[in-house]
């Protein structure tokens, strides 16, 4: 039966055209790797009332329903939700899976265009010789390209080096988060097997060798060999609202002045453990642009999962006398070394050859 009242009438109608919207909004398809969102009804348009008094006791209603909890990551009213479904991407290049043998896998971050990182990678650090030495199997994630060239070229490097993945996703600075899942996904599904899990940018030059010994005769005999994430933290990260910093982020992205803690994106390790428990969470965690904060900071919350330093074993951007740190690191600490440019990385990994 259609109720007779007028305001009745107005309040079902409105409620129905709301619900009507919600669905639309919910079903519509988008080739975006997001398949839900939560809509915000933040205003109300006086214009659908004949009277005050009929829009007052909406508004009545409206009050008695209890605001959301606020925590430091909480968002405004009027910003849309996503979240990603990692199983939804596809690997327009792909690899082999790790082998039962295996005990490290390292996937590396890398822009579609760097192939001279790269290949500075593949001849020091991550050579074949010393990935089979430590049994380990590195893969470089990347994403989609609209250059039909470049897309070619890297084609071309997958089928001579076998170690490159591509998800479908555009590889942009803003779309690193969908590289870190595509990361998490790759390695959940085709390294099951593996003691831990090394992930890097490919501007890091890593001393493998003492990592590996790092895991082995400290990280397995103080922590153990579960619920493992270990990196460089930061505890107290201002967030940037520098508008021409390309790691401005608005308040209505991130209302708080503060991330909660995290690891620099830069290296951090993880048992397998850890790297499947971060996967499961990605569907129902919000998205985040900044990837090492959504994976180190808020995916390690929602899994219960705590980070651990390592701090005081790396050499950041931040850090001017690189050439004096490594001389005089006597206890051999340093192993992950921000490099800027071929020659420095060069530079690093025959210093740490030296330790040898």
């Amino acid at each position: 039966m259609i109720p007779r009242h007028p305001l009745i009438l107005k309040v079902t109608t409105v409620c129905a055209t709301i619900a009507l919207v919600c669905v639309m909004f919910y079903s519509s398809k988008s080739d975006v790797i997001v398949t839900r969102r939560l809509l915000y009804v933040s205003t109300l348009d006086p214009s659908h009332f004949t009277s005050l008094s009929e829009m007052d006791i909406i508004l009545q209603e409206l009050d008695k329903v209890p605001d959301p909890p606020t925590t430091t990551t909480a968002e405004p009213p009027n910003v849309i939700k996503k979240y990603v479904d990692g199983d939804a991407m596809t690997y327009i290049i792909d690899q082999e899976p790790c082998t039962k043998d295996h005990y490290l896998s390292i996937y590396v971050h890398s822009g579609p265009k760097h192939a001279e990182r790269r290949r500075v990678i593949r001849n020091t650090w991550a050579s074949k010789e010393i990935l089979k030495q430590h049994k380990a199997k590195l893969v470089f994630v990347t994403g989609e390209v609209e250059d039909e060239n470049l897309q070619a070229t890297l084609e071309n490097e997958s089928e001579l080096y076998k170690d490159i993945i591509q998800a479908n996703f555009t590889d942009a600075y803003r779309n690193l988060t969908y590289k870190a899942i595509a990361g998490l996904r790759w390695v959940s599904e085709n390294c099951p097997d593996v003691m831990y899990v090394l992930k890097t940018d490919d501007d890091i030059v890593v001393d493998i060798h003492r990592v590996v010994r790092l895991m082995h005769a400290y990280i397995e005999h103080k922590w153990g060999k579960k619920n493992i994430l270990a990196g460089y933290i930061w505890p107290h990260m201002n967030v940037d609202r520098n508008k021409s910093s390309k790691w401005y982020t608005s308040p209505d992205e991130f209302p708080s002045d503060f991330f909660l803690k995290y690891c620099s994106g830069s290296a951090y390790l993880m048992s397998s453990d850890v790297v499947k428990k971060f996967y499961i969470k990605t569907p129902e965690t919000p998205f985040f642009w900044v990837d090492d904060y959504y994976v180190t900071g808020l995916l390690a919350r929602n899994s219960n999962v705590t980070q651990t330093s390592l701090s005081d074993r790396y050499i950041l951007e931040n850090e001017s006398d690189m050439a004096g740190l490594l001389k005089n690191d006597t206890k051999t600490r340093f192993v992950f070394v921000h490099s800027p440019n071929t020659t420095t990385s060069q530079y690093v990994w025959q210093k740490f050859l030296d330790r040898w």
